[in-house]
Formats: C-alpha cells, structure tokens, sequence
C-alpha cells in the first residue's frame, strides 16, 4: 500500500465517524435553547405579581378622574332613614326587620323595650 492510499483510507474512515460530529453542535444547541426556556419560565413566574400590580396602577391612572371617584355603586350611597330615631344612615349599614329599618342593633332594642312598657302599663 503506498502512502497515498493509506491517507485516502484515513480521510475515508474519518468521514464516516463525521456524522457522529455533526450532531454535537445541533445536540448542544437544543439543550442551551431548553436551559434557557427553563430559566424564562423561573423568573417569569417569580416577576409576574409585580407585573400585574404594575398593569394595575397604569389601567388606574389611565381611567379618567370622573370614573376613579366611582369605585362604589349607587346602591351603597342610597341612604334610609330609621324608625326608632329618625337618623339616616347608608342601606347597606342598616338593620333591617321585615320592611322596618333600624340604624343600629342599639336602636332595635331600645325600640323593643320602649314597646315593652307601652304593654306593661
């Protein structure tokens, strides 16, 4: 065998072990890609409260002043008047009895004992 054929016999054996080689770099690429994606998702998942509170304040400071003063219903503010004396009061504090309305559980019990002694005597 002369020398050139022997080189021509190595270049041979290398080539055919080369495809073992040429999946080293796509192999290494996959797995930084997945290292990579693996981290996003960590800090992603650690900064996303943050994230919301900051959509929060932008979506509030973007509404205009008019709709910021209105967080409550108009129910809430709806006020009612008590029997017992004469106070008003937000419907949504009151105390109610049937179709009665009483501003406090205070105010349903001095009611009550007033109605006592009106029977008593």
């Amino acid at each position: 065998m002369s020398p050139m054929r022997s080189a021509n016999a190595q270049r041979t054996s290398r080539s055919k072990s080369s495809p073992r080689a040429h999946n080293g770099p796509s192999l290494k690429y996959l797995i930084i890609a997945v290292v990579a994606a693996l981290v996003f998702v960590l800090v992603y998942r650690r900064v996303r409260p943050y994230l919301q509170l900051i959509q929060k304040v932008v979506n509030t400071l973007n509404q205009e002043p008019t709709e910021r003063g209105r967080t409550t219903s108009q129910a809430e503010h709806k006020l009612v008047r008590c029997v017992n004396c004469g106070t008003w009061v937000p419907s949504d504090k009151a105390t109610r009895i049937g179709s009665t309305i009483y501003c406090s559980t205070e105010c349903l019990e001095k009611r009550s004992a007033s109605n006592d002694r009106k029977l008593a005597g």
